[in-house]
């Protein structure tokens, strides 16, 4: 009987550390995909994140000429109608600066 209940005690403790390693195996696969949905993830926003830095190193370009016209602009003209400050941008400050070789973004939306 002392035989049975010592076999029993190490089939059942054999069975418990099966059960605990089985339990680690799948939380660690578990583990592992979920690693490797965040680096696919990461590795797509890489794309986007490249696009961004070329954009902005495109921008830092025009930087200059983008703070040189909106400063002028709120500082002088802000206070004009409408339809002036429309004739004095496109018809004075951005020929001028053209001529100047002061490179601004492409404005459109400004005048519109």
């Amino acid at each position: 009987m002392i035989r049975i209940n010592i076999k029993y005690v190490i089939c059942f403790k054999a069975t418990a550390e099966k059960l605990k390693c089985q339990q680690e195996a799948e939380q660690t696969a578990m583990t592992i995909e979920l690693a490797n949905r965040l680096v696919g993830g990461l590795a797509s926003e890489n794309v986007r994140w490249a696009e961004s830095v070329a954009n902005f190193k495109e921008q830092e370009k025009t930087l200059p000429g983008d703070v040189l016209l909106t400063t002028a602009f709120v500082s002088y003209v802000g206070c004009f109608t409408r339809k002036y400050r429309d004739s004095l941008m496109l018809e004075k400050w951005l020929p001028f600066l053209k001529g100047q070789s002061v490179s601004q973004y492409k404005i459109g939306c400004v005048c519109d």
